[in-house]
């Protein structure tokens, strides 16, 4: 069960991680008091965030307020772009009362100002020195503080997801490797696509990866990573079809057509029955003309439509064709709606529940949204972030075992078997005459090596995308058949 202010608490913690080394950078560039971010409390409809901050000299507090103030737009706009967040909560700058000034010492409150304004170059070269002299002779402790709200001086490891807002540097990279193969991974809530996929890589230190088709940050389920090789074949996965549950509510239209956005409309709920839900799904299934969200991955000018609609362009997305395959109503309770949907590649499940509450007359948008499965994974078994995590405390044996080989990502295409000589030929790049099926297909060595995606059209087989392996005729770099 979901704690009830667990989503508040979540955005309290990504805004107080950023907040952090953003007020730093300000107070460099912008000439404002030295100030440090020691706290910060959301509400709980996420319009607004009380941003707590001390500074070194309580005469600046007052000044500190009001710059801050001033230069709180464009923070929320800089937070917007890091956190990838539809809707940032309004920034209001409190001095902390709770800090008692009197710990600081003199000494300690020279070097947190030194931190602060010390460029980054001249910070790593003095760690350095210190390093060295750490070893020899040795140093008196820095001071420390007690009470609740510690100061917290600058941090720059700002990407860093796991990290506070300390001294702390981010955690050196290890050695990439070559791994190869598909991880079922099962996407938690609150985060992106991307970042799901930069955990995953840098848990299997992977060289290369890639994921096959964005779920929002709202999104849980299934997401194929892809990594090394099969990285070539994620856009025949994209292209796949979906599986989705999700839960709806009516009567409330948000921003975003889903439950991160903010409230644009509320109306009464009429009283619906099941035959009714089901008399608006209709003509939802199909070959439908559907307008995709204003915030979302689609590009416009080679710019994403979430970017424009966060600088709050007027945008007019175009409708498109979908295929709605069949849409299952399992439940009917007050305000909430809970479907299955089963859809083509580029059909937005906010857009749907969009369309039925319009229909409906009340409006809705999307409260909880799961991907089932993605062709050909139907069945799939997937991975948590935490389970991935454990298991690569176990060894890379132990980790490497969840990686599906890639001819899993494959098996919906028809196999091509070729002989030693036609796969050396393939490998370089030569066209092969034969009587062969025209179409899509998948080639295979003479031992089943997997060599990559071929096209046939009038008894002539061209190389369609092949792996790194096929130019030494088949035998891929693993040995026998390409796993992990």
């Amino acid at each position: 069960m979901t704690k009830p202010f667990a989503r508040t608490d979540r955005v309290a913690a990504q805004l107080r991680r950023e907040l952090g080394s953003l007020v730093h950078e300000f107070v460099r560039d912008h000439g404002l008091p030295s100030v440090s971010v020691s706290d910060v409390e959301v509400s709980r409809d996420l319009s607004h965030a009380k941003v707590y901050f001390t500074a070194l000299a309580s005469e600046q507090a007052k000044t500190a307020t009001k710059q801050l103030r001033e230069l709180a737009p464009e923070l929320r706009f800089r937070l917007g772009r890091m956190l990838r967040m539809r809707h940032v909560p309004e920034l209001r700058f409190r001095p902390d009362e709770t800090f008692d000034r009197s710990c600081i010492s003199t000494t300690t409150s020279r070097w947190i100002a030194a931190s602060i304004l010390m460029p980054c170059s001249a910070k790593s070269a003095r760690s350095r020195r210190l390093s060295r002299k750490s070893t020899t002779t040795p140093t008196r402790a820095r001071p420390t503080t007690t009470p609740e709200r510690a100061w917290r001086p600058c941090r720059h490891a700002r990407h860093s997801h796991t990290a506070d807002v300390s001294l702390m540097s981010r955690p050196r990279r290890p050695p990439a490797r070559n791994v190869h193969g598909i991880v079922l991974l099962d996407k938690p809530a609150g985060l992106s696509s991307n970042q799901a996929l930069q955990r995953v890589k840098w848990l299997f230190k992977a060289a290369k990866a890639g994921h096959t088709g964005s779920l929002d940050p709202l999104a849980t389920g299934l997401l194929p990573i892809c990594l090394g090789e099969a990285t070539k074949i994620a856009g025949l996965l994209l292209g796949s079809e979906k599986a989705y549950r999700t839960t709806a509510r009516l009567g409330v239209t948000t921003d975003t057509d889903d439950a991160d956005g903010a409230a644009l409309l509320e109306r009464p709920l009429p009283a619906l029955s099941e035959a009714m839900v089901r008399e608006a799904l209709a003509p939802l299934i199909g070959r439908i003309q559907q307008r995709p969200p204003i915030y979302s991955a689609l590009k416009q000018g080679g710019e994403a439509l979430y970017r424009k609609a966060r600088r709050g362009e007027v945008i007019e997305v175009p409708i498109r064709e979908v295929e709605v395959r069949r849409i299952d109503l399992l439940r009917l309770d007050g305000d909430q709606l809970e479907l299955e949907v089963e859809c083509g590649s580029g059909t937005y499940i906010r857009s749907l529940v969009r369309d039925l509450g319009e229909s409906l007359g009340c409006g809705a948008h999307v409260t909880v949204l799961r991907r089932l499965w993605v062709s050909p994974f139907t069945e799939p078994e997937m991975w948590t972030i935490e389970q991935l995590g454990e298991l690569a405390e176990q060894g890379e044996a132990a980790l490497d075992g969840c990686i599906l080989p890639i001819n899993e990502g494959l098996r919906d295409f028809p196999q091509l078997n070729l002989d030693a000589a036609q796969a050396s030929r393939l490998g370089h790049g030569q066209v092969l005459r034969g009587n062969w099926r025209d179409g899509l297909q998948v080639a295979e060595g003479p031992d089943g090596n997997l060599l990559g995606l071929v096209d046939v059209a009038g008894g002539q087989l061209r190389a369609r995308r092949l792996f790194s392996w096929a130019a030494g005729g088949g035998a891929n770099e693993l040995g026998g058949k390409e796993t992990a």
